[in-house]
């Protein structure tokens, strides 16, 4: 199966009011707020990002044709290349998005990984000597034969060939009196070689591993597998990483989960800061779609009974809330819990593969518990939910 759309697949429910409100007098920068907002919006996308990559699997698409990339995607950045970008002719915007890693080890991105790994490299030691801009522009003919027309001469040639070419080009432009960066290129290239060799080297055992995984006879800790465990560390490490699944047929790279980055989509899953006021306390308002704030609610109704349990409440400076506003909010965690269950939760037990099944929920807990930090960080809470009037499906 090549032909996947997260967007038809998303449900659409109108959404939740959060207040957030700090709960002691520390001073915060205008940068202290900016970060606890973007930290919010890394765990809404990234939730959200999870949820695309496993109904992809559940539908599935190939763990070979799932790739994740190994840079944060600025929110300026233009919105009409987050959709699908080719292999032949969108080359350069695939590479700004960083090295390709796929879920399941796959040669061709592989290579690209190697080879944009090598490219990034040698451009930048070029730079520095040179003091040119083929980095920075993205306009000098070095940079255009060798990443707009890269796919191309990749389709027709080993990627050998394809590296030594650009190691070639590469050492045509270094000037005269610096010669020392011949040997770098040099060593550059042998390891990019050696990379690609080792993995050619290691195909048997990658093919078993990755049956086992399927079969569920095996589990493999992501820590100590060489192959299979980049796309989850990606996932972990990068505040706002890109997936996409490519298309064997049309050559393309669909990105998922775009509408949080293009303005001209429907913007109702977006987050969105309502309000904010600094009255002493912060006040913030945020809207969002209730499943994927779930987890949070979850953390945050379990400390809320604990702390009636403790009578923490004066002590923390807490807003009380009377039985009323407590059943009230009962109600909406269960009806957002719900919906969580019937999304993401329930698409990650109808996982057949225990693997996926145990890493994305890793993940999934890591996401939760980093925002967690971050309130408990800048002394946040969220202190009331209102609901706006959930929808069917659309």
């Amino acid at each position: 199966m090549n032909n996947f759309n997260d967007k038809n697949i998303k449900p659409k429910f109108d959404r939740l009011l959060l207040r957030l409100t700090q709960i002691d007098n520390k001073t915060l920068s205008l940068w202290n707020v900016t970060d606890l907002i973007s930290d919010f919006g890394e765990y809404y996308y990234k939730i959200d990002l999870i949820h695309s990559v496993v109904n992809a699997l559940n539908s599935g698409i190939n763990p070979k044709n799932i790739i994740i990339f190994d840079r944060s995607i600025n929110f300026k950045y233009n919105s009409y290349v987050l959709t699908k970008l080719s292999l032949e002719f969108d080359l350069i915007d695939i590479y700004k998005l960083g090295s390709p890693v796929s879920l399941f080890p796959n040669k061709m991105i592989n290579d690209f990984r190697i080879f944009f790994n090598l490219f990034g490299k040698v451009t930048k030691l070029l730079h520095d000597i040179q003091n040119h801009t083929i980095l920075k522009t993205y306009d000098n003919p070095i940079t255009l034969k060798y990443l707009q027309n890269v796919y191309k001469v990749y389709k027709s040639d080993e990627i050998y060939n394809l590296i030594n070419e650009f190691v070639i080009a590469s050492k045509s432009q270094v000037p005269e009196n610096a010669e020392y960066a011949y040997e770098l290129i040099i060593n550059l290239e042998k390891e990019a070689i050696r990379q690609i060799n080792r993995f050619s080297e290691k195909q048997s055992e990658i093919k078993r591993r990755a049956n086992e995984i399927v079969q569920n006879k095996t589990l493999i800790p992501i820590s100590e597998d060489e192959y299979f465990y980049h796309f989850f560390q990606t996932l972990d490490k990068i505040p706002r990483p890109i997936v996409g699944i490519y298309n064997n047929e049309s050559e393309k790279i669909n990105l998922l989960c775009s509408y949080h980055f293009d303005e001209s989509e429907d913007n109702s899953f977006l987050l969105i800061l309502d309000k904010i006021t600094h009255k002493s306390p912060y006040l913030i308002d945020i809207s969002a779609v209730g499943w994927i704030i779930a987890p949070i609610f979850s953390f945050w109704i379990g400390r809320l009974m604990n702390r009636k349990k403790d009578n923490m409440d004066k002590d923390l400076r807490c807003i009380e809330l009377n039985y009323l506003k407590e059943e009230q909010i009962r109600k909406i965690y269960l009806l957002v819990q719900d919906l969580f269950n019937e999304n993401l939760g329930k698409d990650l037990l109808f996982l057949e593969t225990k693997y996926f099944q145990q890493n994305f929920n890793k993940s999934l807990s890591l996401i939760v518990s980093r925002f967690v930090e971050s309130l408990k960080t800048y002394a946040f809470e969220i202190i009331d939910i209102e609901e706006k009037s959930f929808s069917n499906n659309i």
